[in-house]
Formats: structure tokens, C-alpha cells, sequence
């Protein structure tokens, strides 16, 4: 559904409402206290007293079935840890049915054979269905530490959020691009960031299930089965032209589990060194009949051709997101791969293009 014309601005926080409530574009204020921090529904903004929930699970229910992982426990950033099936954020029955409408019986669907029936379908059918669905994931599982305290212990008298101090502004503009299902929003070129897939060995035919999350460089890893991706979802798509020859040099899989890990760390790096990445806004048309979310690069909207650059790299900054990724060589010196083909390499992220 489109927005209509009793669509109003709110000029305090240039949220975009209609008459009847329905919001097409959250400004800054109602996002945070509504959205990161309130509890409202997290697609349509609905409260629990204007609407009934079912919450959603942060990991979607059909992984958690199929993996039998609804009693595994999520390592959360402050250290602790929660079952999966626990793991849920606010979401009314509507808007939980029209995600798994949208996104998640497709991305089931898809990811319930081996790699290679799973790239044919993105190359044409599902195209950008995996961006779609991480994005989802990455952004649940950031708002989500926004409800949990980041101590059990109430002795402490802390009553702060695994969240706290965490800056929301990327988060804004991934929840626009999140919810525009529910708005009818047109995601412009680049918008979507780079997706890295790839086949993961797994000789005992044994089904496997990983995650893995890169707060602060926008980065998701997550396995299922013998499909690995990974989205780097604020980079323009500068990520995927940065790492193109390292993608030569270590070839396209299928890897074994820790190499997956081993790559994701890289790409988030890529990401955190990366110079140009673009910057991105909601459009919308005067009559209020259209929104589109944009990128723009250097000031040029849906630049057909961004440069990007590297800043000078730090081998401490690598080693750290290496280590995150596979701590069992944290006992390694230098940069450990498990990559023979970036052996003795102490860069081995790419080169600029």
C-alpha cells in the first residue's frame, strides 16, 4: 500500500503519518523512543494496546525448527547468553504474518537444498531476497539489545541496556530499508550493500546452523547448511569492489566452516577501511504517492560509477575481528589465516580498485 495524500509532516521529528496512523517514515525521535527503546511494534509502530502481538522471533522460528535450536543458547554482546527461542522482539500478528509471507517462507524455501540450487535462485527469481532477510535479521538483533540490561545482577542497580551508548543513526536508515514492505518503498541502486555467498563443506552431509554479527562495520554472517553468506549492508556495494582480489586469490569455496568465519571478519574490515561509502535518505514525492530510499556518493544520487578508497589498514584492528571470528587462534602471532592462499600475507583484505 502506498502512502495517500492525508499523509501529514510532522515537523518535530519529520516523521511521515497518515490520518488513520499509518506511519510511511519514521523520523529520528519517534525512532529511537518508539522503535529502539519503546516497544512498539517494530515494522508498523502499532502498540500493544492498539493492536495484538505474537513478537518475533529475532532468529526466525522455521531455522530454529529446522536446526532444533530452540533451546541453544545466543551468546548476546555483554557476554551472556539466551535461548534462541526466547530471543523475540515486539511485532504485531500483522506485520509478523506479512514478514513471513514476504521474506521468510521464500528465504526457507531457498535455503532448503545445497549452494547450488540456492545461487540459482537469487541469480534469478529470489534477486536480493538473502540482502532483504539478513538486513531483517541484523536489525532484530540490534534492537533487541535495546530491551535486555546488560547485567542480570540487581544488586548492581544498573539498569542500562546491553545498547547503551550505542549511536542509532545507521540503524534508521537500515529500518527504513527493513520496513518497506510494510511502506511500498522503492530501494534505489546500491542501497542494499554487498552479499557474499558461497558453498560450505560439510562432508559428513551433517546440517549446520552459525551466526555471527559485526556491530560496529554493519557486517552479518550467517550459515545455513551448505549456504554461507554474508552482507555487509551500509557500503554502497564498495566492500564487494575492494575484495575482489582477495575473492580471486582464495577462489569462490566451497571453504570449510572456520574459513567461512575467517572471511566474514575480512569483509568486515573491508568495511571498517573503506573510504567513499555512500550516504543514504528516504525520498519522498510531494503528493505523498511515493517513497524511495536512495544512496548518493559524493553528491551524486544513484551514482552509476562511486570510487572507493582504503584508509591506512591496522593489523591490530584485523587481528581483534580474526580473533572474534575464531578464537582458537588467538594464540597465533601476527594475523592467523586458515586460508593457505594468504599464508605470510599480513594484509590479505584486497587493494583499492
Amino acid at each position: 500500500m502506498m502512502p495517500t495524500p492525508d499523509a501529514d509532516l510532522r515537523p518535530e521529528d519529520k516523521t511521515i503519518e497518515a490520518a488513520n496512523g499509518r506511519i510511511y517514515h519514521y523520523g529520528w525521535t519517534r525512532f529511537v523512543d518508539e522503535v529502539c527503546t519503546g516497544g512498539h511494534c517494530f515494522i508498523c509502530g502499532r502498540t500493544y494496546d492498539a493492536s495484538a502481538f505474537n513478537d518475533e522471533h529475532v532468529v526466525p522460528d522455521w531455522l530454529l525448527t529446522r536446526f532444533r535450536l530452540h533451546n541453544s543458547r545466543l551468546t548476546l554482546p555483554n557476554g551472556t547468553q539466551r535461548p534462541y527461542g526466547q530471543h523475540k522482539i515486539p511485532c504485531c500478528i500483522d506485520c509478523n504474518s506479512l514478514l513471513g509471507r514476504e521474506i521468510e517462507q521464500h528465504i526457507a524455501m531457498i535455503t532448503g537444498g545445497d549452494y547450488s540450487a540456492f545461487a540459482a535462485a537469487i541469480a534469478w527469481e529470489y534477486q536480493f531476497l538473502p540482502e532483504q532477510w539478513l538486513a531483517l535479521v541484523f536489525l532484530k538483533l540490534h534492537l533487541m539489545d535495546g530491551r535486555l540490561r546488560r547485567t542480570r545482577d540487581r544488586r548492581l542497580k544498573d539498569d542500562a541496556t546491553i545498547s547503551e551508548g550505542r549511536i542509532w543513526e545507521h540503524f534508521h536508515h537500515l529500518h527504513a530499508l527493513v520496513r518497506s514492505i510494510h511502506t511500498g518503498a522503492t530501494v534505489g541502486p546500491r542501497v542494499l550493500g554487498t552479499l557474499i555467498t558461497f558453498p560450505i563443506e560439510d562432508p559428513a552431509g551433517e546440517k549446520h546452523f552459525d551466526l555471527l554479527t559485526f556491530t560496529e562495520d554493519f557486517t552479518l554472517y550467517v550459515r545455513v547448511g551448505q549456504i554461507g553468506m554474508i552482507h555487509v549492508i551500509d557500503d554502497g556495494g564498495g566492500v564487494a569492489e575492494i575484495m575482489r582480489d582477495l575473492r580471486v586469490r582464495i577462489g569462490d569455496g566451497p571453504f570449510s566452516p572456520a574459513q567461512a568465519r575467517e572471511l566474514a571478519a575480512r569483509t568486515a574490515y573491508g568495511n571498517r577501511i573503506l573510504l567513499g561509502r555512500p550516504s543514504f535518505f528516504t525520498q519522498v514525492s510531494g503528493d505523498r504517492s511515493t517513497i524511495i530510499i536512495r544512496s548518493a556518493h559524493s553528491g551524486i544520487i544513484d551514482h552509476p560509477f562511486p570510487q572507493y578508497d582504503l584508509r591506512p589498514g591496522s593489523q591490530e584492528e584485523l587481528r581483534e575481528l580474526l580473533v572474534t571470528a575464531l578464537p582458537q587462534l588467538g594464540c597465533v602471532k601476527g594475523n592467523p589465516t586458515t586460508f593457505p592462499q594468504l599464508v605470510g600475507d599480513q594484509e590479505a583484505i584486497g587493494r583499492a580498485p
